[in-house]
């Protein structure tokens, strides 16, 4: 019995060794790629312009141009945050929501049952 089994997974991890040895790693990489669908992207990709930091003492940055002081900025990565909050909390209404559901569905089957 166990030398049948000793047998059966020697014959298992020479089956996985064969299969390791068999890899061509840039033959596969390659079809892998190959198959591949790239989506276009449906937003167009925007360049922000690099402003080195503001120094009050450098007359070259004075211009009106450069001075972006007590701005703020909105874009859209500073949302996310926002929004995953927003979405854990639409969860939670739901999951209470299924479970006054459920409760409701328990109760008109015992109704049923007298």
């Amino acid at each position: 019995m166990l030398v049948s089994k000793s047998r059966e997974q020697g014959t298992h991890y020479e089956n996985i060794a064969a299969a390791a040895q068999a890899v061509k790693t840039k033959a596969d990489l390659a079809n892998f790629i190959r198959s591949l669908n790239v989506e276009k992207v449906s937003q167009p990709v925007t360049k922000h312009l690099y402003n080195p930091p503001y120094m009050e003492n450098d007359p070259a940055q004075m211009e009106a141009g450069m001075m972006l002081r007590n701005e703020l900025v909105i874009d859209r990565l500073s949302q996310l945050p926002n929004r995953s909050q927003t979405l854990k909390q639409d969860i939670s209404n739901l999951e209470a929501q299924i479970k006054q559901l459920q409760e409701a569905v328990e109760s008109m089957e015992r109704l049923q049952r007298r």
